[in-house]
């Protein structure tokens, strides 16, 4: 039996032009019970905000992070659930 710091999930977290909505996002996941093995991020936006502040967030959960252009939320996340490692995806 797994205990729950064992459960092997991955979160995929599309986002766009949103940096605080972003954090807000990044702080719940990081403040759960049961905390995934690897963040997957993936970045639509114009700019480079989102990737200058993940250093921030780097407490033994891989974090993969992949920007691409101009991909809505449908493509982004079946883009992130492609990239995903662990067997469970939320």
């Amino acid at each position: 039996m797994l205990g729950l710091d064992e459960i092997p999930i991955s979160v995929v977290i599309p986002t766009y032009n949103n940096k605080k909505s972003f954090e807000n996002v990044l702080d719940a996941v990081y403040k759960q019970t049961i905390r995934p093995k690897q963040i997957v991020i993936i970045d639509s936006s114009d700019n480079n905000d989102i990737e200058i502040n993940l250093h921030k967030y780097n407490d033994n959960i891989e974090i993969e992070y992949k920007k691409v252009e101009r991909s809505y939320p449908g493509r982004a996340r079946n883009l992130g659930v492609q990239i995903a490692s662990e067997k469970y995806v939320a």
